[in-house]
């Protein structure tokens, strides 16, 4: 039998990683410093080889229970003037897209895993020594034990990639926007429209109506200061930048949550000549951090942690870990460089560019503005990674 396989964090990546590599007849064990699954509140999209991915977990159905009707979106300005109208229900119709909350996803995946793996939660990596067969890893309890590889999946500013690949200032690079979201309590009162998008040059706000009484925003704004913003001051931040902002998105800001449902931080992307080294590899935003404004991260998550099981199934072995790079690589570099381009189309940063965008929405055809939403959310549908998720054998251990 061989030796467990440790996977760092309990978000996304590393509850899916876990998943298929139980699947593929493994034993992972994940290790994560918080206390509990984290709540970030933002909604997201399972798209393209990350649906196809959901639907072999068998969680397509589960998610549908939780998932965001987008509908049509209703862009304002600061006068709170109706600006542009979007039917994305119209213009995504027939697309394999799923919005649901981060929050539901993650909670879903947990309850994947059915009590089958071992998550030990309030536990950090503290050291680790790793020879050809194995990594011998120390955790912050006191505690030891072997692994046979070390998986980091514990986001942008991974400690695991900090430890062993690199620092933050070698491999991160700014998207020039700070990010925040949230959920509160209320009900969308603009016409019936699900989701409304109050916008200005150099920000946007959303808001989603998720189920009634509840709402998910999201807030997005130019900022030139890649530094993180200390916890206890994110709030204060969020409500100082948006403090001329027009009365409906102050309204948004009165009632913000505890901590453990609030997420601010600046849209960083992690570049790293690979994504393993030795017997240590990392999955989702640890290895490459799409952002938000790239709309594929979680898809990306749960097909690299497919992918990383698939081919440790092939060969036990570092050249599994050198596949896995190799075959997502090319699909990761295309959504990477496509980040920058959607976050200033969502908020340019120049009035001209805010009017130019609005006017080329409003008098483009129908037919032609569905195109185009439907040529970015089916982007590298005929990749050579896609083909391979798609050709795969829907088999799993139960």
């Amino acid at each position: 039998m061989s030796a467990p396989i440790l996977v760092l964090g309990a978000g996304i990546a590393g509850l899916a990683t876990a998943w298929w590599l139980k699947q593929r007849g493994f034993t992972p064990v994940i290790v994560e410093k918080a206390a509990q699954l984290r709540h970030d509140g933002f909604v997201l999209s399972l798209g393209g080889t990350g649906y196809s991915i959901a639907e072999r977990m068998d969680i397509v159905d589960k998610l549908r229970g939780h998932s965001v009707n987008l509908g049509r979106t209703l862009f304002r300005d600061s006068q709170n003037r109706d600006v542009l109208l979007v039917d994305h229900s119209r213009h995504l119709r027939n697309l394999n897209l799923l919005p649901v909350c981060r929050d539901d996803l993650v909670q879903v995946l947990h309850d994947a895993l059915d009590g089958q793996v071992e998550i030990r939660f309030g536990l950090c990596l503290q050291a680790y020594e790793e020879d050809a067969e194995g990594v011998d890893v120390s955790f912050d309890d006191g505690s030891e034990q072997r692994f046979a590889f070390v998986v980091g999946a514990e986001g942008c500013f991974s400690d695991l990639r900090r430890r062993a690949f690199a620092d933050d200032e070698s491999c991160l690079r700014s998207l020039g926007y700070n990010a925040a979201s949230f959920i509160v309590d209320g009900d969308m009162a603009a016409g019936g429209e699900r989701h409304l998008s109050f916008s200005e040059p150099g920000y946007v706000v959303e808001c989603y109506s998720m189920r009634p009484g509840l709402l998910a925003t999201l807030w997005l704004w130019h900022s030139q200061d890649s530094s993180r913003i200390p916890a206890q001051r994110r709030k204060a931040v969020l409500r100082e930048t948006f403090s001329q902002a027009s009365p409906a998105v102050l309204d948004l800001l009165a009632p913000l949550p505890d901590d453990q449902g609030f997420y601010l931080d600046h849209l960083m992307q992690v570049h790293l000549p690979q994504w393993h080294q030795g017997r240590l590899v990392l999955v989702g935003d640890a290895a490459h951090c799409l952002t938000l404004a790239s709309g594929r991260g979680a898809s990306m998550a749960l097909t690299g942690a497919w992918l990383l099981a698939d081919e440790l199934s092939k060969s036990f072995d570092c050249a599994a870990l050198a596949r896995y790079d190799a075959t997502l690589r090319p699909d990761i570099d295309e959504l990477q460089a496509l980040a920058p381009r959607m976050a200033g189309w969502y908020a340019p940063l120049t009035r001209r560019a805010w009017h130019l965008r609005n006017w080329t929405m409003r008098l483009m055809p129908a037919s032609l503005t569905a195109w185009l939403l439907r040529r970015t959310f089916e982007r590298l549908k005929r990749t050579p990674l896609a083909q391979r998720v798609d050709a795969a054998p829907n088999q799993l251990r139960h």
